[in-house]
């Protein structure tokens, strides 16, 4: 069996940890790229706001922006890795995460909220959504039964 699936069924016996040693290390180095991709995307939003778009045109072009220049940086310094082959998971996870992004910061203008402060509120779950989802989803290896 695969060194990786042991060593995964090993962290979710009770009391263990959710992932896994080398998972959690990923995660480390995505926390420290997503602070530059972050700041990044921030960038265009708020330069969009800035220059007149609506929240929901500025999230789609910081979006956009962010995920060209998240899967040269995230997949080359977090899985290793950055082949076009992963290209169509990466912009199938950033469309559901541009969903996710658009309900959650329309929930938090409704309550009144700054749409500067609101998306920064959203910004760290919503990347640690995104850790999971390129894990699982984009950079997980052929025979990981997750």
């Amino acid at each position: 069996m695969h060194r990786q699936a042991i060593e995964r069924r090993k962290t979710l016996t009770p009391g263990k940890r959710w992932l896994t040693r080398q998972e959690l290390k990923k995660l480390i180095a995505f926390l420290g790229a997503g602070v530059v991709n972050t700041a990044f995307g921030y960038f265009v939003f708020a330069a969009s706001i800035w220059a007149g778009c609506t929240y929901q045109l500025a999230v789609g072009i910081a979006t956009v922006a962010g995920v060209c220049f998240n899967f040269a940086v995230t997949g080359r310094l977090v899985f290793g890795e950055a082949k076009w082959s992963q290209f169509l998971k990466f912009i199938a996870v950033y469309l559901f995460i541009y969903y996710v992004n658009l309900l959650c910061l329309s929930t938090l203008l409704r309550f009144g909220l700054n749409v500067y402060l609101a998306y920064a509120l959203i910004t760290p779950p919503v990347a640690l959504l995104t850790f999971l989802l390129q894990l699982k989803i984009v950079y997980r290896p052929p025979d990981d039964p997750s």
